[in-house]
């Protein structure tokens, strides 16, 4: 039994880093999957229970959620079966009921697949939509593994031609960056031969509409750039509409000259595979690949000759344009165009519903006077209705970190309605006079009314003491970590630190009055970023905070606790106790440790990047990464994983720390193991200690 928990804690690890990462959800689903059926082999219920419980919701969730296109339908019928033995247990009798609706959802699809291979048409698709195969290439069993991912483009007027890309996480940027760029002029250049007074300068949107995580290469080109010949041609009005054609899906990166260059007969395999099993009714592939193409859909016809999946290969994009069964052109009469030929008394009504449309958005625009969006530059904040028009403005100095990260704006303003009587308020701090150049020289949260008069300031001024000294004054700017309700009554939970000493305070505002309510938690040490969640569906909120320990040789901390029990003092050596305070009731306080990284470049402490906190609800965890080196060095950290059940890590190593280090293990400036392995993970995971009232602990000894 033993050997089958080492078995059992090995694979929980390896799904862990499954479930966070950007694996498309019937991945993740088959990972879990896989993790149930080796439970179910061990046949003990204890066990299936103990490791079960936290992940038969998320199993239930992607049995719902999850799209089963492209893989192979004996891959579902394992999932069917798991599933099924799962219910016929009835070992989480909570999610037996969710259990059984995934189950009924997850055969219709299986059922919509079966109808394809077998010649019928699937349901239809939604038009407009350019979509390409993408190929999973994490995994590490031999199995393919993809989906069909499709790209929505938006374009406005710019003053500088750029690109937006959603998601927005660099990595994935860098790796299509020359195609997107490639894709835009090759389009661009095409659409000139019909448009005139092109402008160069635009805003362009790029979508991936399934937002996954492992966009890799440049073979999206081909559907990028007819996506951005739709866009173009439908933001300059022309006179027809290319589109790509119902049931289309392409693969191919495009040059700079417009050709389609070959993805290897390979690749190309496994796109035809992944395309075969999902309701795609024509794949464009490259010319040069079309006989690997045809021999695979051959391969696969053999098992379903019924299949109707065409194949058409092109060698550049006037190839692809003139293909009518990939791509669709229409021309607009000019009725659509302009509405100009409408019968007498509809082009009256017409008229009519313009001017009332125009009158509308004049009123809007000029008379609309309920904050809706806040907008800053470095000194300015810019407070607008939803039009974009500007209400009023308050001058600002806002710290390094808040101009880069949306995570960390929400801790310096708010917009939301106080009073529930339909008007927004506005909620600001760090907020500076003209004579002020010093960001942390004012303390005060201030709640504006609509109109930009103050409706209520409040000015943190506490005193408290420990053995070491006593805080009287030099706090810094206040920082608003979130709202919550208790009783009926909306709340503000703030925080304010000492800027020359460790003091930090965690306390309340009434935010219809602005009143301080009851109740402080003081913390030895900056706490920097902190969020509301009712993490175990109770009804009661949790306050999630991430902060520095200075009583613990400057530990990295995460503690939780309810928000109706923010009152007392953090754990702390004697030397550091809050006088007159009691012991806070934390639900969990964690000490993170430091890294042989961080030491190896004489950092006092590492540190918890302060935006990295947020709450990963799809899949019930908290996250936030750490730095562990100092600032400018290009070096980067780890990521923390931790259960709403506040007990169970995981962590992931960044490349871009793994690099540096690594370089430091082969150069035995640090000691093995390399970075990226489950044995550095498991050292790291070893040091993360737990409160347990008296001392920290591991969490193995936590009672």
């Amino acid at each position: 039994m033993s050997e089958s928990i080492l078995v059992i804690e090995e694979k929980r690890t390896e799904l862990q880093n499954y479930l966070y990462s950007g694996l498309s959800p019937y991945k993740k689903l088959t990972s879990l999957n896989n993790f149930f059926s080796l439970l179910l082999a061990i046949n003990n219920n204890n066990i299936l229970k103990a490791y079960g419980s936290d992940l038969i919701d998320q199993y239930c969730s992607l049995l719902v959620e999850a799209d089963i296109w492209c893989s192979h339908p004996a891959q579902h019928e394992l999932i069917l079966t798991t599933a099924e033995k799962l219910l016929s247990l009835n070992a989480f009798n909570i999610a037996d009921n969710r259990l059984k609706k995934g189950l009924v959802q997850f055969q219709y699809k299986i059922d919509e697949l079966t109808a394809v291979l077998n010649g019928k048409d699937a349901l239809a698709s939604e038009i407009n939509k350019y979509y390409f195969p993408l190929i999973d290439n994490t995994n590490k069993s031999g199995q393919l593994y993809g989906m069909l991912d499709s790209i929505s483009v938006k374009i406005t007027k710019g003053k500088e031609q750029k690109f937006h890309i959603i998601p927005s996480e660099k990595e994935i940027e860098a790796r299509i960056k020359s195609q997107v760029e490639i894709s835009w002029n090759v389009a661009l250049n095409y659409a000139k031969q019909f448009i005139k007074g092109i402008s160069s300068q635009h805003e362009v949107i790029i979508s991936f509409d399934k937002r996954v995580g492992f966009y890799v290469g440049d073979s999206l080109g081909v559907a990028l750039t007819l996506a951005y010949i739709n866009e173009i041609f439908n933001y300059y009005n022309a006179s027809f509409t290319i589109t790509a054609k119902e049931g289309s899906c392409f693969t191919g990166s495009i040059t700079r000259e417009g050709f389609v260059p070959p993805v290897s007969s390979e690749i190309i395999k496994k796109k035809v595979a992944l395309v075969f099993y999902s309701d795609v009714k024509t794949f464009v592939v490259p010319k040069e690949d079309e006989a690997a193409a045809e021999d695979k859909l051959n391969e696969l016809k053999k098992e379903y000759p019924n299949r109707s999946l065409i194949l058409i290969a092109i060698t550049d994009i006037e190839d692809l344009l003139n293909r009518r069964n990939a791509v669709e052109i229409k021309k607009l009469s000019t009725l659509k165009r302009t509405g100009k030929t409408i019968a007498r008394n509809k082009l009256v009504i017409t008229l009519l519903l313009v001017i009332v449309a125009f009158l509308s958005s004049f009123y809007l625009y000029e008379y609309d006077d309920n904050p809706a969006i806040l907008d800053h530059d470095d000194l300015v904040l810019y407070v607008k209705n939803k039009t974009g028009k500007v209400l009023w403005t308050k001058k600002q100095k806002f710290p390094t970190p808040f101009m880069y990260s949306e995570n960390y704006k929400k801790n310096f303003f708010r917009i939301m309605d106080v009073n529930n009587d339909g008007m927004n308020e506005v909620l600001v701090a760090v907020e500076d006079s003209e004579s002020n150049n010093d960001v942390y020289g004012k303390r005060e949260i201030t709640c504006y009314n609509h109109d930009g008069s103050i409706r209520w300031e409040y000015l943190f001024g506490d005193t408290v003491k420990t053995k070491r000294e006593l805080f009287t004054e030099n706090w810094n700017s206040s920082i608003m970590f979130d709202t919550a309700s208790i009783d009926g009554r909306k709340i503000l939970i703030c925080s304010n630190s000492n800027n020359l000493s460790f003091a930090n305070a965690i306390y309340k505002l009434d935010l219809l009055t602005g009143k301080r309510l009851p109740g402080t938690f003081w913390h030895v040490g900056h706490c920097s970023s902190g969020f509301v969640k009712d993490l175990n569906n109770d009804g009661v909120q949790e306050l999630i905070v991430i902060g520095t320990n200075n009583s613990f040789d400057h530990a990295r901390i995460i503690f939780v606790l309810q928000v109706t029990h923010i009152n007392g003092y953090a754990p702390s050596t004697e030397e550091y106790r809050f006088y007159e305070f009691p012991p806070a009731d934390l639900l969990v306080y964690v000490k993170i440790p430091q890294t042989d990284l961080s030491t190896y470049f004489e950092m006092r402490c590492s540190m918890i990047e302060v935006s990295s906190l947020h709450d990963r609800n799809d899949i019930r965890k908290i996250v936030f990464s750490s730095i562990e080196a100092p600032d400018g060095s290009n070096v980067g950290g780890l990521i923390y994983i931790l259960d709403y059940n506040l007990k169970d890590f995981n962590v992931i190593v960044s490349s871009a720390f793994a690099y540096p280090r690594d370089k430091l293990v082969k150069n035995k400036s640090l000691a093995p193991p390399f970075s990226d392995t489950k044995e550095y993970q498991g050292l790291i995971k070893s040091q993360i200690l737990f409160w347990n009232g008296k001392e920290f602990v591991h969490r193995k000894d936590l009672k």
